[in-house]
């Protein structure tokens, strides 16, 4: 898989694992249930999901995400390229912080009198009492525990070439030049189903499950797809021999 990708992706991307692609769950959206054909609803989609991803994986979102609870359940490594119904950058992207944490639950009491005759300390100006306090008493009650939203590792606003001919987008690419072969969702009718440069991936055309990205590559769908790489060579060769 490493070999048929940009640097820049493969890097990031291949960890061991596969690279999976799924797009428009629309986790809790209400109306979707009456306007998807065989809907199978939000946990059973996480199920599938996971059924398929493992935790050295890559999985791959082409937009419309819906309720990001849902995307802390899901394992691997996360990827959105955010979709029209994916409002604000941050609402989406991954936060790993520590966090202190004081609990004065089973302090001693010769604690708390230790405690509280620093702070008395500190009221009456002694500079040092919070420090003494810290050091003494607060220390041995705070915990480190590091906070993780479990959202997308990675978070693009448009569309994404990885490689010479893959362009993965939402919504499917306008005017699609023939050296394209552009992976999408957004198209809840598939009425470009038949368009051999072009792949839906929107949920329910692909039975709910994530569909692996070497399985496309190595699948036949690029053969006739021409390198950008070649074109521009044939192209730079046919203004030479005018």
């Amino acid at each position: 898989m490493k070999k048929h990708l940009y640097e820049i992706f493969a890097d990031k991307w291949y960890r061991g694992g596969s690279i999976w692609i799924y797009s428009d769950p629309h986790f809790g959206d209400d109306e979707m249930k009456h306007l998807r054909k065989d809907y199978i609803g939000d946990d059973e989609q996480v199920r599938r999901i996971n059924k398929k991803v493992g935790k050295n994986d890559t999985i791959i979102f082409l937009g419309d995400i819906g309720d990001v609870n849902y995307i802390r359940k899901i394992k691997g490594y996360k990827v959105l390229i955010m979709g029209n119904h994916d409002k604000g950058v941050t609402n989406y992207r991954r936060e790993v912080n520590t966090v202190e944490k004081f609990s004065n639950e089973n302090m001693t009491a010769e604690d708390a009198t230790l405690l509280n005759m620093y702070t008395m300390a500190a009221i009456n100006g002694d500079k040092q009492a919070f420090r003494k306090a810290n050091t003494y008493v607060l220390s041995k009650y705070t915990t480190v525990e590091t906070v993780d939203n479990k959202l997308f590792d990675e978070v693009y606003e448009g569309p994404l070439m990885i490689n010479d001919k893959i362009i993965l987008s939402h919504e499917p690419i306008e005017n699609l030049p023939p050296y394209m072969f552009n992976i999408h969702g957004h198209d809840h009718s598939n009425w470009e189903g038949g368009n051999p440069n072009r792949m839906n991936m929107c949920a329910e055309f692909i039975d709910y499950t994530p569909v692996n990205l070497k399985s496309i590559i190595e699948g036949g769908k690029l053969k006739d797809v021409p390198s950008i790489h070649r074109v521009a060579i044939d192209r730079a060769i046919k203004r030479k021999s005018k």
